[in-house]
Parts: C-alpha cells; sequence; structure tokens
C-alpha cells in the first residue's frame, strides 16, 4: 500500500510537469523542440525532487507518520536522491544533444565559462557528482562520510542561483517561478532544522 508521503511525492510531480506545461505557449513548442523540452522537464522535475530529498533527510518527525517509518523515509530518501540525480544529470546531456552539430554550444553545458548561469549549472553538476561519488562509491569513515552530505547543499544552492539567473521559462512564467522557488526554499528550510 502507497503512504501519503509517496503521494506527496507524486503530486509535487505532476504539479511540477502541470506547470511546465503550462509556461509554454502552446504544446507545439514542445514538440518542434523535443530535446530541450525533455530537457527543461527534467531539470525541473530533478531539482523538485533534490529539494524534497532534503525534506526526506531531515528525519523530521512528522515524517514517520507520512511515510510508515523512518527507516521507509529513509528508503524513500535514497530512492528519491537517486532519480533526482539522474533526472538532474540528463539536463545539460539533452541541452547537448539538441545542440549538436554545434560542437561549440554543445560542450557549454559541461565546461565552466564567463556565462554566470551556465557556470552555476556546470558548478551545481559537478559538486553533486562528486558529492554522490564521495557518499555512495568511495568507503569513508561515518563521520566523513556524514560531513559529506553538507556539500549537497552547496549544489542546491548552486542550483538555484542557476535557475534564478537563466533565461528560462521560470524567468518567464510567475507560476512556475513560485513554485519552484517555493521547493527550493522548503528544500533549504530542512538543511537548517
Amino acid at each position: 500500500m502507497k503512504s501519503t508521503g509517496n503521494w506527496i511525492l507524486w503530486v509535487i510531480i505532476l504539479i511540477t510537469l502541470g506547470m511546465f506545461v503550462s509556461s509554454k505557449a502552446d504544446m507545439t513548442e514542445v514538440m518542434a523542440t523535443p530535446w530541450l523540452s525533455a530537457s527543461q522537464a527534467l531539470a525541473l522535475v530533478g531539482t523538485a525532487l533534490l529539494s524534497m530529498s532534503f525534506v526526506l533527510s531531515s528525519r523530521a518527525r512528522f515524517l514517520e507518520s507520512l511515510f510508515g517509518g523512518m527507516d521507509k523515509v529513509m528508503k524513500v530518501h535514497h530512492i528519491v536522491g537517486g532519480i533526482s540525480f539522474l533526472l538532474i544529470i540528463n539536463h545539460p546531456l539533452f541541452l547537448a544533444i539538441d545542440a549538436i552539430p554545434n560542437f561549440q554550444i554543445a560542450t557549454r553545458y559541461f565546461w565552466l565559462s564567463t556565462n554566470l548561469s551556465y557556470s552555476l549549472g556546470v558548478g551545481a553538476l559537478y559538486t553533486l557528482v562528486i558529492t554522490l561519488l564521495l557518499t555512495l562509491v568511495i568507503k569513508l569513515p561515518y563521520d566523513l562520510w556524514l560531513k559529506t552530505h553538507d556539500f549537497m547543499g552547496l549544489a542546491l544552492l548552486l542550483g538555484s542561483l542557476h535557475v534564478y539567473t537563466i533565461s528560462s521559462d521560470v524567468s518567464r512564467y510567475a507560476p512556475l517561478r513560485i513554485w519552484m522557488f517555493g521547493l527550493l526554499g522548503v528544500g533549504f528550510f530542512f538543511i537548517y532544522i
């Protein structure tokens, strides 16, 4: 049986996708640029789930009743964190595919540059990748492993600044902007409680 918490996460995903679709003038815009549109949708849902992974990792007491126990909260945290990572990492990959055959444009999604917005996104991506490698792949003593999680907050901060500074559906469509910054705000709140 699905828990209330899982349903809440699905509702967040559906609202995020609904806001993304609503931000478009019409569906022909989405169909005309499928790689770009997929990249944008993945980034939005990945960012929403990354924010929710901070809520889940907080171990706040109310989560137990929503998910049926703290052990289940932690399992969902790992799943949500993994899914958010997969979605976010595909954001620049799909942007690069969309830019092909222009190699110069395709590579700007992976390297720091003079464009602050792109560099913030690249910094967020690499911070996320390095932190996940340290927490999931490399065997560290527990206290050091736990400290590596602090860098996830840096990834969220850089990602938030990327969302704030980049010209996108978020900057052009107020309901999506309010929704995304609301979710990011919730994520930041739970980092520090």
